[in-house]
């Protein structure tokens, strides 16, 4: 017979000993109530996978340009993302260089990615270069809320970065 100190683990043993899974589910929920040290909100928020790494914009902001187009801007203060949209309308906008939409990222040594730019065919075939999709405009609080992915590619063609599970939520639009 084993005895424990502590009256936590003698519930648990006396749940195993009548359902596995109910000891296992309470002792699950606590593991991981009492691990969490700190939760941090990101509202509002820009963030993206840069090349499987998360990339956070630490600055943003959402305003239009002369043309009316959407400009999302965000920066880490090292590396930079601006989403140009030529429309506000909910739902889908492809990037690229026969698109209205498109996407630039400037990276710490100011090398510029964009889905303006055609892969070289040595690089790449694949020419969809991503998507934006506006999935909320919340005109009361003139917020707007997203997701995107993408591949940019350098002015040559040759190098490229890839931004996936990208997310902007609730950035304040900026009136001009």
């Amino acid at each position: 017979m084993i005895i424990f100190n502590s009256s936590f683990f003698q519930i648990i043993v006396v749940m195993w000993s009548r359902n596995a899974f109910a000891a296992l589910s309470v002792f699950s929920c606590l593991a991981l109530l009492f691990s969490c040290n700190e939760v941090e909100f990101n509202n509002p928020a820009l963030q993206a996978d840069l090349n499987n790494e998360l990339w956070r914009a630490t600055s943003f902001s959402a305003s239009y340009d002369a043309s009316g187009s959407l400009v999302i801007t965000g920066t880490n203060n090292i590396e930079t993302l601006v989403l140009t949209l030529p429309s506000d309308e909910l739902g889908s906008q492809d990037l690229g260089p026969e698109e209205g939409a498109k996407a630039v990222f400037t990276d710490g040594f100011g090398t510029k990615y964009s889905t303006a730019v055609l892969p070289d065919e040595s690089a790449s075939v694949y020419t969809d270069l991503g998507v934006v999709n506006l999935t909320e405009k919340n005109t009361a609080g003139n917020t707007i809320t997203g997701d995107f992915f993408f591949v940019a590619y350098d002015e040559e063609g040759l190098e490229s970065v890839g931004l996936s599970n990208g997310i902007f939520f609730e950035l304040v639009i900026n009136e001009n």
